[in-house]
């Protein structure tokens, strides 16, 4: 009979050491749930971020696409331009010389 309730007090240490095992391991699940959650709703966060990004590189890489083009456009206009000056330098030094000429002054 003496030995039953050393038994006991084992058995009693044995269950509150294992409800306090229990318990602790609770919350430690708890916590690592938690941050879990929260992990998951900054992955989604980020995935939003990433995706509204994408969005935005695409419309800017659009607008940078029609705008090279419209600098090459004007590359043209600027080379066609360019070639009508000439033309112009051109009449214009003709009809100075018909002008000089039909005044009878020499050159």
């Amino acid at each position: 009979m003496k030995e039953k309730p050393v038994i006991v007090s084992l058995l009693s240490g044995l269950i509150v050491i294992l409800v306090i095992g229990g318990v602790s391991v609770l919350v430690k699940m708890k916590k690592t749930d938690e941050r879990y959650q929260q992990q998951v709703s900054r992955s989604i966060e980020l995935n939003k971020n990433i995706d509204a990004l994408q969005k935005e590189n695409e419309e800017l890489q659009s607008t940078v696409d029609s705008l090279e083009a419209e600098v090459t456009e004007l590359e043209a206009e600027i080379v066609k331009i360019e070639k009508l000056k000439e033309k112009l330098e051109e009449n214009l030094k003709e009809e100075l010389v018909a002008d000089e000429q039909a005044d009878g002054i020499p050159q």
